[in-house]
């Protein structure tokens, strides 16, 4: 319990933990002030903002309020307050009572302006410094009253009667924040306060539409709690390690013969698909041979013998075969080799009409199962396709150990992200200060250094990543 005379300022401290029992700053809520004894639903009389002592002289949390206890503040004589105060600290909003204090009443007016005039009298005796006397008392004249014709003690009594009273306004003019002035009143002080609020919703509203975007929607402030206490429970090393070392066995990388005989096989599928992307086209719903591929096709039909059209029905053997005419040539062709029997221009061994039918049914034939083998070629494409994308997602044909890195960031690689999280769970040093250090693993340098300003916010970061 603190006591003291109305118009005294009473000073409340108290400190500051987080809910592991650390010291922490947290967030400076509002200090209330209660007459004791008034209704349930009476307001404060007074509310105040506590502050912060400065990291400099004081640990962290350490926290002061100043109450002004004022007949202007609304205060009065021989009363008993009560002073509560809120203040936010992991993501929690603690409450208590920080103290209490006791007004007592000021003298009456006479007594009091007796009481300075006598004080004055009596320090101007012992040192005039910075004291106006009058000159003809100082020359050796005496004199019972002052130039002016007044007494002092009737002018201090008036004085103090004045301030007792209230009707002075000591702090007035734009150096004040007065309620009603249109310069710095409550009103332009509301309008900034409302500003600030805007500004720090935009802020975190921003926050959460980045990280929709780039995890989906469903993002929250609680949201946010959520992964930092997550973070507070990560993997030890040999943990990752053996992740890692699991991931690669079920992948059948555990080996760089592993590695270097799928890259093969998935170089061969891709010059395989390569080779029909070239030669086919999508014709409406069938793929076919582009022009190019058939540019050195025979313009007519002849050199066919009877067991050249008998081999028409093994279409099976002729689409093997097929396989070995083609040639690269800005898109696949028949080979020179493959067309050394050049076109006849007559048709000679077909002498009825029937023959020729016959040779159309045949060629009906072909028709019709090359259209299926290009349709099942379409889809094997489409399957080479999933298979490209797929090994693509964990390969890298240029890296040295044959797996793909993807950066978490831009320029921050897998490897550094997990030595980033390594550091964050083990030695570190420099706390109280201006700069904290998070070690390595294997405790031999600075993983992570920090520069933190008298609050704790980070105003600088640098990393040593091996």
């Amino acid at each position: 319990m603190q006591y003291g005379a109305l118009e005294s300022t009473f000073y409340f401290n108290f400190a500051v933990n987080d809910n592991t029992g650390d010291q922490a700053d947290g967030v400076v809520g509002t200090a209330y002030v209660r007459l004791k004894g008034a209704a349930a639903d009476a307001a404060p009389v007074y509310s105040a903002t506590p502050y912060l002592l400065t990291h400099a002289n004081y640990p962290d949390g350490c926290v002061e309020v100043a109450i002004p206890a004022t007949a202007v503040n609304g205060f009065a004589g021989d009363s008993e307050y009560a002073v509560y105060c809120d203040h936010a600290v992991s993501a929690v909003y603690p409450n208590g009572m920080i103290g209490e204090f006791i007004t007592t009443a000021l003298a009456d007016d006479t007594e009091l302006a007796e009481s300075v005039s006598a004080k004055l009298q009596t320090d101007m005796q012992a040192d005039p410094t910075d004291f106006h006397v009058n000159v003809m008392e100082v020359n050796g004249t005496a004199q019972t009253a002052n130039d002016n014709g007044a007494d002092i003690n009737t002018i201090l009594s008036r004085i103090i009667g004045t301030l007792l009273a209230g009707d002075h306004n000591p702090q007035s003019g734009d150096g004040y924040a007065i309620v009603n002035s249109g310069t710095f009143g409550n009103s332009i002080l509301n309008e900034k306060l409302n500003t600030i609020d805007d500004f720090i919703d935009t802020e975190i509203t921003s926050i959460i539409t980045h990280l929709t975007d780039i995890k989906g929607a469903g993002w929250t402030t609680q949201t946010l709690q959520a992964i930092i206490t997550a973070l507070a429970t990560k993997p030890t090393s040999a943990e990752v390690n053996a992740a890692c070392d699991t991931a690669i066995a079920d992948a059948a990388l555990s080996s760089q013969t592993s590695v270097d005989t799928i890259d093969g096989i998935v170089d061969s599928l891709l010059i395989i698909a390569q080779k029909l992307d070239t030669a086919l086209e999508l014709d409406g719903a069938v793929y076919k041979f582009t022009a190019n591929a058939l540019e050195e096709a025979p313009t007519g039909v002849g050199g066919f013998t009877t067991d050249d059209r008998n081999d028409l029905q093994a279409i099976d053997a002729i689409t093997a075969i097929l396989a070995t005419m083609y040639e690269d040539s800005a898109g696949y062709r028949f080979k020179a080799k493959a067309l050394e029997q050049a076109p006849v221009t007559s048709v000679t061994g077909l002498a009825t009409t029937a023959h020729v039918q016959e040779v159309e049914d045949k060629l009906d034939i072909v028709d019709t199962n090359v259209d299926s083998t290009l349709a099942d070629t379409a889809e094997m494409q489409t399957k080479l396709d999933t298979i490209d994308s797929n090994v693509d997602s964990v390969l890298e044909d240029t890296g040295s150990a044959g797996v793909k890195v993807m950066d978490v960031e831009t320029g921050l690689t897998h490897a550094h992200a997990m030595q980033i999280l390594v550091a964050l769970g083990c030695l570190m040093d420099g706390g109280g200060t201006s700069t904290i250090h998070a070690r390595n693993y294997e405790d031999t340098k600075n993983r992570i250094t920090w520069i933190v300003d008298e609050n704790g916010n980070r105003t600088g970061i640098t990393f040593n990543f091996d």
